[in-house]
Formats: C-alpha cells, structure tokens, sequence
C-alpha cells in the first residue's frame, strides 16, 4: 500500500497516549540502571560504529586511475 494509495476501507490508529506512554515508560526504566550498565552500553555502541566505519571503509570500491 503506498501512501497516497486509497485503502478503501479504514485503517487501525492508536490512540496518541499509548505511544507516549511507551516513551515515558522506557524513559523511566532507564534512568533505574546502574552506572556500569550505561558504561557497558556506551561501550558496546563505540564498538559497533568503529566496525561500522570499518566496513564501510573496507566495502569501498577501488578506483584505478589510467
């Protein structure tokens, strides 16, 4: 279904609370976690944009002057 599309029939909206109730949640469980966890966390996520950029860099194509 593309967006400008017409469904013919009408679609399931959630109400606007619910998603903000899942941020509110999430935000708070968060902020019970202990330092170490966030150090571990930060850590992790260094990790993967060094190898991220790694591979990136290492996918490139060659280019060969002539």
């Amino acid at each position: 279904m593309l967006r400008k599309d017409e469904p013919g029939h009408r679609h399931f909206r959630t109400p606007t609370v619910l998603p903000v109730l899942g941020i509110v949640s999430c935000v708070v469980l968060l902020t019970r976690q202990e330092a170490g966890v966030w150090l571990r966390a930060g850590l992790l996520l260094v990790v993967g944009v060094v190898l991220h950029l790694v591979t990136r860099r290492s996918s490139r194509p060659t280019t060969v002057e002539v």
